[in-house]
């Protein structure tokens, strides 16, 4: 949401993908159109991803926050390691 100074609101998914690479973040976005290319690109030039959990254009709210639930309290974050996951 560009809550953090460093990343502002509207910025382009390879610089959000480099932030959230530097801070050990989960990237957790709705833009399936370019964040899969993108990402892909990100790893194919040697950089890392914490994760990318893409949600589904119908998820259901109730769904997404069980999901994330499980990746907060019974994952480990190596689990998610250059990974790209969709959310139900």
């Amino acid at each position: 949401m560009g809550d953090f100074a460093d990343l502002p609101l509207g910025s382009p998914d390879p610089q959000i993908l480099r932030w959230a690479e530097q801070n050990d973040r989960i990237l957790i976005s709705r833009d399936k159109s370019t964040m899969s290319t993108h990402i892909a690109a990100h790893l194919a030039l040697g950089h890392h991803s914490p994760g990318v959990l893409l949600l589904v254009k119908h998820a259901r709210i109730a769904d997404v926050i069980e999901f994330l639930t499980l990746v907060a309290y019974a994952s480990d974050p190596a689990e998610w390691k250059d990974r790209i996951q969709f959310i139900p």
